[in-house]
């Protein structure tokens, strides 16, 4: 999963995280915002969103409570949506190949047979780094 994956990058690279969950709506995002606002200014100088939708949720509401805050902020999101490059900064997202992920998963489903088969389903991703995760 994307939390497990980033949990395991957190710790690989000696840094500390704030996790919060929820839904991956743009309401969210704002929510988030808010939260951010309250509990983690100063404590926090990059977030990693588990969508596009959520960042661009959180950067809507940061624009009007904090503009100066989030100036300050490097972000990443996952999926690649079209509104990112609309927002300044533009977002910095993961693209995930879900065409190679389908296919590696009909392979397996496919050989479910073999009594000693295990596969690891890998899914290829590229980072499209945009003006929110550039170093500050």
């Amino acid at each position: 999963s994307r939390v497990k994956g980033y949990e395991k990058s957190i710790k690989e690279h000696g840094k500390q995280s704030i996790i919060i969950t929820g839904n991956y709506t743009p309401e969210y995002g704002q929510e988030s915002a808010e939260y951010f606002v309250k509990n983690c200014v100063g404590k926090v100088d990059a977030i990693v969103f588990g969508n596009d939708t959520i960042a661009l949720g959180f950067i809507i509401r940061m624009m009007e409570i904090a503009p100066e805050v989030l100036q300050q902020l490097g972000y990443i999101g996952f999926d690649d949506e079209v509104a990112d490059t609309v927002f300044k900064p533009s977002v910095s997202t993961m693209v995930v190949d879900f065409k190679s992920i389908t296919k590696d998963t009909l392979y397996a489903l496919t050989h479910l047979d073999d009594e000693d088969s295990v596969h690891d389903i890998h899914a290829k991703h590229i980072l499209k780094e945009r003006n929110s995760s550039k170093k500050r």
